[in-house]
């Protein structure tokens, strides 16, 4: 009976030591994970920091480059447009014709006006040729406007002055010459008239000649 309890206490003290290095190991290898999960937090905390500000740097960047050229595009469509903006005609151009001056500057300015936008969609036409396609189905349409509109040019451009010297005088010097001109003649000068200057005080008096 006593070796059986001498021996049960051995047994019972080896189980004890057993369990007791068990719990040690453990309580090592537990400390050890929550090591290594923290320092695999503290990583993976820093490079998403390291990566949020390389990504809000490249961000930042790409958005200066992009006011860049915003503003170079900008700033070469104002030196293109520029120049194509009319200029009012002074009152002392017109001092030599007849007719209400005020009118005749409206009539100057809204010509002059609309050249000028003829010329600013035919630069902008152009800037956008350059920087390449769009795929906007809407481009041929453009293109046969810009056709038709070069093809009709050249009509108006072989328009033939119904006078001598016609671009030069002043709407008094052409209602003075009226009164000597043909019935054909003075149809040239309306239909010349129209087309370029559009005097309102030379249309007139070319209605009451052909009347």
């Amino acid at each position: 009976m006593t070796e059986i309890t001498e021996k049960l206490k051995q047994s019972g003290a080896r189980l004890g030591a057993l369990t007791t290095d068990a719990l040690t190991k453990s309580g090592e290898g537990f400390e050890s994970f929550l090591t290594r999960t923290r320092s695999a937090r503290a990583a993976f905390f820093d490079e998403t920091r390291d990566a949020g500000a390389a990504l809000l740097a490249e961000t930042r960047e790409a958005g200066l480059e992009l006011v860049r050229a915003f503003g170079d595009e900008a700033s070469t469509l104002r030196e293109l447009l520029l120049p194509s903006v009319p200029q009012l005609p002074a009152p002392s151009e017109l001092k030599g014709e007849v007719g209400d001056t005020t009118t005749q500057l409206q009539v100057r300015l809204l010509s002059s006006l609309k050249e000028a936008l003829g010329t600013m969609d035919r630069k902008v036409a152009e800037r956008l040729d350059a920087l390449g396609p769009t795929g906007s189905k809407k481009a041929p349409a453009k293109k046969a406007k810009k056709a038709s509109a070069k093809k009709s040019a050249p009509a108006k451009k072989s328009a033939k002055a119904p006078l001598s010297g016609y671009d030069e005088l002043t709407a008094k010097e052409v209602v003075a010459q009226l009164a000597e001109l043909a019935p054909a003649q003075v149809d040239a000068v309306v239909a010349y008239e129209k087309a370029h200057k559009n005097r309102r005080t030379v249309l007139k008096a070319a209605a009451r000649k052909a009347a």
